[in-house]
């Protein structure tokens, strides 16, 4: 009896474990305003976007700025170019403590857009609430992003990661308040960690590897095949 909650414990466990974890496509950022290296440095460094498959054509978005090395910066304006026409509508913002965010009613342009080609054209703005700098998403913060949908969520990753310059999609965001009270614009670039990334981490900021896939974590893979021999064990149990 005691091996059978043992092995229901596990289980549960198992089970648990595998229901709250997600898998998120992981972009770094490349700077395109160039107004100081020290600052282009910081931003492509330790500002994120993780994108997850939310479920019921909805996509998740998690801008992220990283502890490590936490150096002053506050991601403020954020624009998406729909490229595709495959993100119907903004559904909700939510940051984490002390980040506040509106959805514009129109959007504008992210700064030095103009200048990239082909040149960005914003078709979502959000942006946060004054004062705009302690609002936005400093070190340590996060905030959620999430899009309704059209297509697969494979599609809108194939766009994300597309070298088809003129059908990518792409997002940036205006940086504010860093160090020296300068400012940089990043968009996103085309390198993808396929891993789960925690917003806010405290360790090391993710290493860049290739898109193409998700890849479970090995502590998922070890639960997961606990967990196989557990039901296995139990099934045996329950024949005799």
């Amino acid at each position: 009896m005691k091996k059978i909650l043992t092995v229901l414990t596990i289980s549960s466990l198992m089970v648990a474990f595998l229901a709250a974890s997600s898998w998120a496509y992981t972009y770094g950022f490349t700077n395109i305003t160039s107004n100081s290296t020290d600052n282009a440095t910081t931003g492509e460094s330790q500002l994120f976007l993780d994108i997850t498959d939310a479920g019921d054509s909805q996509a998740l978005f998690t801008f992220w700025n990283s502890l490590d090395p936490g150096n002053p910066s506050s991601i403020t304006q954020i624009y998406f170019e729909n490229n595709g026409l495959l993100l119907d509508d903004i559904i909700s913002v939510d940051g984490s403590d002390g980040v506040e965010y509106l959805i514009a009613g129109r959007a504008g342009n992210l700064p030095g857009g103009n200048d990239l080609d082909p040149k960005f054209d914003a078709d979502f703005e959000i942006y946060p609430d004054q004062p705009t700098a302690p609002n936005g998403i400093n070190p340590g913060e996060s905030l959620d992003v999430l899009f309704s949908i059209i297509g697969s969520f494979d599609d809108l990753i194939a766009a994300l990661e597309s070298e088809d310059q003129n059908n990518n999609m792409r997002v940036g965001f205006h940086v504010q308040a860093f160090g020296d009270g300068g400012s940089e614009a990043f968009v996103n670039n085309l390198v993808a960690v396929i891993e789960k990334a925690t917003p806010g981490d405290t360790g090391p900021s993710p290493n860049p590897g290739t898109g193409g896939g998700t890849v479970p974590e090995p502590a998922t893979m070890f639960l997961f095949i606990v967990g196989l021999v557990g039901l296995t064990v139990l099934k045996k149990k329950f024949n005799k």
